[in-house]
């Protein structure tokens, strides 16, 4: 097949739509190739006829005319690449997986092809589901080329699906060292990711480096500063407890709801109860609009059956966040302990005016994906700490 001759650059360009994993390399190849004195044969017709019924998005099509130019030339690299990913936009793993894999299967094929080829059926392989031979695939990748970003990441990302943390944190640090801007709010979640897994295989010790590596690296990474804190607990080294919740309260005091009750069992160990009363009023008068603070104020009264003011903390709570569950959940259950009076259940449908949805919303500020728990990787676009409260 001749070079790509001028005319096909825009609807090049525009070929991004078929998956465009060749896209850079196409137009290397046009850019370093020899023009045609006006004669375009008739591979090159269907290649022109192929980017044409793509930009009319008629992939079927498009299919057809750029098969054709692979049967009449061999050497038609860059149509080989375009023609499996089309096949893995369509659906159709296993014919990518055969055009990419029969690319590679050759001997003469160019250093920067086999790359780009390799990263393609990779990616046919993850389409398909097929993890195993995705990671191997990008494995290989990364190993001929250490430095290729986009590889790293797409490993990165599928060690992080199958919960390998380990190759996952390692991997991360790779792209750390290649990247100028390296988020290192990942590698600490990572950290704490391992050290849930070591939780769970009884191995404390390193449970609790990982989670002391994760506060190291981002001092702000939340599950860590729960989760070291909960073991401090759990050893009944109540002042190293205290210190960790404290310090992650110093940075992010409206989060305090997801240590309350263990931050009480560790200031009545130290004989310190009037410290969470303290932190929650002082969450309130920073934030007139938080409701998290009041809430845990409700719980510590019905603790203590004093359930008028107990109803009056809920109340303050519910004012300000009239849609959650959570709150609701806790008067109906005080209600019944009280044996409410009309009058106490009237003031509870008056707080209720305004609620629509019984639901504590969690939004991902990347995209979108809404959540009714806080999520410390978005399942949608697997970004890191990215949820807020709706």
């Amino acid at each position: 097949m001749e070079p790509l001759t001028a005319s096909l650059t825009l609807a090049l360009a525009l070929a991004v739509l078929a998956g465009g994993a060749a896209l850079g390399y196409v137009l290397g190849r046009k850019s370093s190739g020899t023009r045609g004195e006006g004669r375009v044969g008739r591979d090159g017709l269907d290649a022109t006829h192929g980017f044409n019924y793509l930009l009319s998005d008629d992939i079927d099509r498009a299919i057809e005319a750029f098969t054709r130019v692979t049967q009449a030339d061999q050497g038609a690299l860059e149509i080989y690449i375009l023609l499996g990913n089309l096949y893995r936009q369509k659906g159709q793993v296993e014919a990518a997986v055969n055009v990419h894999r029969g690319l590679l299967e050759r001997r003469d094929l160019p250093a920067e092809t086999r790359a780009l080829a390799l990263q393609c059926l990779a990616l046919d392989f993850q389409e398909g589901g097929l993890v195993d031979r995705a990671i191997s695939a990008f494995q290989e990748l990364t190993e001929a080329q250490p430095n290729h970003v986009e590889a790293l990441k797409q490993l990165e990302r599928l060690y992080e699906d199958s919960g390998d943390w380990a190759k996952a944190y390692e991997t991360a640090r790779r792209l750390a060292s290649l990247e100028s801007n390296a988020d290192s709010r990942v590698l600490a979640f990572l950290q704490n990711a391992m050290g849930e897994k070591a939780i769970e295989a009884v191995d404390v010790k390193a449970a609790e480096r990982h989670f002391e590596k994760a506060l190291d690296l981002f001092p702000g990474c939340l599950p860590a500063s729960v989760n070291l804190g909960s073991l401090m607990l759990t050893q009944k080294r109540y002042k190293k407890a205290k210190a960790v919740w404290e310090q992650m309260l110093a940075r992010d005091p409206a989060m305090i709801h997801l240590i309350a009750s263990k931050l009480r069992e560790v200031y009545q160990y130290l004989g310190e109860e009037e410290k969470l009363v303290d932190t929650c009023l002082k969450l309130e008068a920073q934030d007139p609009g938080a409701w998290r603070g009041r809430m845990i104020l409700g719980e510590l009264a019905e603790a203590q059956r004093d359930y008028a003011s107990a109803f009056m903390h809920y109340g303050h709570a519910l004012k300000r966040h009239p849609q959650a569950l959570g709150l609701h959940q806790r008067i109906w259950n005080l209600m019944a302990k009280m044996k409410a009076e009309p009058a106490t259940i009237e003031a509870y449908l008056d707080l209720c005016e305004d609620s629509t949805v019984f639901a504590d919303r969690y939004v991902c500020v990347k995209c979108h994906y809404r959540a009714t728990e806080l999520l410390w990787r978005c399942p949608s676009c697997h970004q890191w700490s990215s949820f807020v409260e709706e």
